[in-house]
Protein backbone atom coordinates (compact mmCIF):
# COMPACT_ATOMS: atom_id res chain seq x y z
CA UNK A 1 0.00 0.00 0.00
CA UNK A 2 1.72 3.35 -0.85
CA UNK A 3 0.21 5.33 2.11
CA UNK A 4 2.09 2.92 4.66
CA UNK A 5 5.30 4.14 3.33
CA UNK A 6 4.68 7.38 5.00
CA UNK A 7 7.13 7.10 7.86
CA UNK A 8 7.20 9.92 10.99
CA UNK A 9 10.48 10.32 12.79
CA UNK A 10 9.97 10.13 16.42
CA UNK A 11 13.98 10.58 18.33
CA UNK A 12 15.13 6.96 17.03
CA UNK A 13 11.97 5.69 16.23
CA UNK A 14 9.67 5.81 12.93
CA UNK A 15 6.58 4.60 12.93
CA UNK A 16 3.60 4.90 10.59
CA UNK A 17 1.44 8.10 11.93
CA UNK A 18 -1.75 6.59 11.19
CA UNK A 19 -1.73 4.64 14.69
CA UNK A 20 -0.22 7.51 16.78
CA UNK A 21 -3.13 9.46 18.78
CA UNK A 22 -2.84 13.34 17.80
CA UNK A 23 -2.61 14.26 21.68
CA UNK A 24 0.98 12.81 21.83
CA UNK A 25 2.22 14.02 18.50
CA UNK A 26 1.00 17.85 20.10
CA UNK A 27 3.46 16.66 23.34
CA UNK A 28 1.25 14.82 24.85
CA UNK A 29 2.18 12.18 27.46
CA UNK A 30 1.23 8.16 26.65
CA UNK A 31 -1.90 6.38 28.98
CA UNK A 32 -4.08 3.60 28.40
CA UNK A 33 -6.09 6.64 26.70
CA UNK A 34 -3.23 6.96 23.75
CA UNK A 35 -2.44 3.26 23.64
CA UNK A 36 -6.58 2.40 22.92
CA UNK A 37 -6.40 5.03 20.05
CA UNK A 38 -3.81 2.73 18.45
CA UNK A 39 -5.76 -0.22 19.01
CA UNK A 40 -8.96 1.19 18.07
CA UNK A 41 -7.08 2.37 14.31
CA UNK A 42 -5.84 -1.45 14.64
CA UNK A 43 -9.79 -2.57 14.34
CA UNK A 44 -10.49 -0.11 11.78
CA UNK A 45 -7.44 -1.41 9.79
CA UNK A 46 -9.06 -5.17 10.47
CA UNK A 47 -13.01 -4.03 9.43
CA UNK A 48 -11.61 -2.21 6.13
CA UNK A 49 -8.61 -4.06 5.05
CA UNK A 50 -7.19 -0.18 4.46
CA UNK A 51 -4.21 1.43 5.21
CA UNK A 52 -4.44 2.85 8.80
CA UNK A 53 -2.81 6.94 7.25
CA UNK A 54 -6.15 8.77 7.89
CA UNK A 55 -8.88 6.07 7.27
CA UNK A 56 -11.70 7.57 8.56
CA UNK A 57 -10.73 10.71 6.52
CA UNK A 58 -10.29 8.65 3.35
CA UNK A 59 -13.62 6.65 4.07
CA UNK A 60 -15.57 10.25 4.39
CA UNK A 61 -13.96 11.19 1.02
CA UNK A 62 -15.16 8.19 -0.78
CA UNK A 63 -18.49 7.48 0.89
CA UNK A 64 -19.04 11.44 0.73
CA UNK A 65 -20.59 11.67 4.12
CA UNK A 66 -19.56 11.96 7.71
CA UNK A 67 -17.50 9.22 9.42
CA UNK A 68 -20.68 8.73 11.99
CA UNK A 69 -23.12 8.61 9.00
CA UNK A 70 -21.44 5.80 6.62
CA UNK A 71 -23.21 2.26 7.03
CA UNK A 72 -20.27 0.20 8.62
CA UNK A 73 -21.33 -2.36 6.00
CA UNK A 74 -19.94 -0.27 3.31
CA UNK A 75 -16.78 0.06 4.79
CA UNK A 76 -16.57 -3.33 5.52
CA UNK A 77 -13.77 -5.06 4.36
CA UNK A 78 -16.39 -7.56 2.50
CA UNK A 79 -14.10 -10.49 1.58
CA UNK A 80 -13.84 -10.83 5.45
CA UNK A 81 -17.26 -11.54 6.03
CA UNK A 82 -18.70 -9.42 8.92
CA UNK A 83 -21.72 -9.72 9.50
CA UNK A 84 -23.36 -5.98 9.49
CA UNK A 85 -23.71 -5.88 13.43
CA UNK A 86 -20.42 -6.53 14.07
CA UNK A 87 -19.03 -4.35 11.44
CA UNK A 88 -21.27 -1.64 13.31
CA UNK A 89 -20.31 -2.62 16.91
CA UNK A 90 -16.33 -2.37 16.00
CA UNK A 91 -16.66 0.76 13.69
CA UNK A 92 -18.32 1.99 16.66
CA UNK A 93 -15.95 0.66 19.11
CA UNK A 94 -13.25 2.08 17.15
CA UNK A 95 -14.45 6.15 16.34
CA UNK A 96 -18.23 7.38 17.12
CA UNK A 97 -19.41 10.30 18.34
CA UNK A 98 -19.79 8.66 21.85
CA UNK A 99 -17.46 6.70 23.83
CA UNK A 100 -14.94 5.35 21.25
CA UNK A 101 -11.23 4.42 21.24
CA UNK A 102 -9.98 7.17 18.35
CA UNK A 103 -12.83 10.06 19.99
CA UNK A 104 -11.01 13.32 19.63
CA UNK A 105 -11.54 14.14 23.18
CA UNK A 106 -9.19 11.77 26.00
CA UNK A 107 -11.96 12.53 28.28
CA UNK A 108 -14.78 10.33 25.83
CA UNK A 109 -12.52 7.66 25.02
CA UNK A 110 -13.29 4.31 27.24
CA UNK A 111 -10.60 2.42 29.26
CA UNK A 112 -8.57 -0.36 27.75
CA UNK A 113 -10.62 -2.71 30.17
CA UNK A 114 -13.86 -1.60 28.97
CA UNK A 115 -12.82 -1.69 25.61
CA UNK A 116 -12.01 -5.48 26.32
CA UNK A 117 -15.19 -6.17 27.77
CA UNK A 118 -16.80 -4.32 24.39
CA UNK A 119 -14.94 -6.64 21.90
CA UNK A 120 -15.61 -9.85 24.63
CA UNK A 121 -19.25 -9.08 24.35
CA UNK A 122 -19.19 -9.27 20.67
CA UNK A 123 -17.29 -12.11 20.05
CA UNK A 124 -19.62 -13.78 22.72
CA UNK A 125 -22.61 -12.28 20.45
CA UNK A 126 -21.12 -14.03 17.22
CA UNK A 127 -20.58 -17.02 18.69
CA UNK A 128 -24.21 -17.05 19.17
CA UNK A 129 -24.07 -15.86 23.03
CA UNK A 130 -25.41 -12.80 24.20
CA UNK A 131 -25.77 -9.71 22.02
CA UNK A 132 -23.06 -6.67 22.21
CA UNK A 133 -25.45 -4.94 24.89
CA UNK A 134 -26.34 -8.04 26.82
CA UNK A 135 -23.17 -9.62 27.40
CA UNK A 136 -22.04 -9.79 30.99
CA UNK A 137 -19.09 -9.48 31.56
CA UNK A 138 -16.12 -12.29 32.08
CA UNK A 139 -15.12 -12.86 35.69
CA UNK A 140 -12.81 -10.54 37.37
CA UNK A 141 -12.89 -7.57 34.51
CA UNK A 142 -14.93 -5.80 37.19
CA UNK A 143 -12.30 -6.14 39.34
CA UNK A 144 -9.46 -5.07 36.69
CA UNK A 145 -11.63 -2.16 35.70
CA UNK A 146 -11.73 -0.96 39.16
CA UNK A 147 -8.47 -1.29 39.87
CA UNK A 148 -7.08 0.35 36.90
CA UNK A 149 -9.38 3.57 37.83
CA UNK A 150 -8.38 3.44 41.25
CA UNK A 151 -4.74 2.62 40.94
CA UNK A 152 -3.92 5.00 37.82
CA UNK A 153 -2.40 3.90 34.55
CA UNK A 154 -0.52 0.52 34.66
CA UNK A 155 1.16 -0.53 31.01
CA UNK A 156 1.50 -3.70 30.16
CA UNK A 157 4.80 -5.62 29.75
CA UNK A 158 4.23 -5.58 26.38
CA UNK A 159 3.14 -2.09 26.32
CA UNK A 160 6.44 -1.44 28.10
CA UNK A 161 8.35 -3.15 25.72
CA UNK A 162 7.08 -1.30 22.67
CA UNK A 163 7.98 2.16 23.81
CA UNK A 164 11.27 1.17 24.77
CA UNK A 165 12.42 0.46 21.13
CA UNK A 166 12.92 4.11 20.72
CA UNK A 167 16.80 3.61 21.57
CA UNK A 168 19.28 1.89 19.70
CA UNK A 169 20.09 -1.02 17.03
CA UNK A 170 17.76 -0.87 14.04
CA UNK A 171 14.31 0.72 14.90
CA UNK A 172 12.37 -0.69 11.65
CA UNK A 173 13.53 -4.36 12.66
CA UNK A 174 12.57 -3.89 16.45
CA UNK A 175 9.35 -1.90 15.07
CA UNK A 176 8.11 -5.27 12.76
CA UNK A 177 8.89 -7.94 15.38
CA UNK A 178 6.97 -6.27 17.84
CA UNK A 179 3.98 -5.72 15.80
CA UNK A 180 4.22 -9.53 14.99
CA UNK A 181 4.44 -10.73 18.57
CA UNK A 182 1.68 -7.82 19.69
CA UNK A 183 -0.21 -9.39 17.11
CA UNK A 184 0.38 -13.39 17.52
CA UNK A 185 -0.50 -12.35 21.60
CA UNK A 186 -3.69 -10.30 20.68
CA UNK A 187 -4.95 -12.62 18.18
CA UNK A 188 -5.06 -15.97 20.37
CA UNK A 189 -7.37 -13.74 23.05
CA UNK A 190 -9.96 -12.99 20.73
CA UNK A 191 -10.29 -16.25 19.67
CA UNK A 192 -10.95 -17.44 23.15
Amino acid sequence: RPDASVRCPSNALYMSTGYLCLSISKGGEYSSKTDGYAIGITLLVCLTNRSEVQLTDRCEEEFDGLWTNIDASKIADAAAGWTAAAARAVKDLAKADGKSLCHDSLRKRPTLPEALLALRALLSGAQGGAGVEEAAPAPGDEAAAAAARTTGYEPSPLSVQVRGMRTGGDAQARIQDNMLLAFKTLMPRLDA
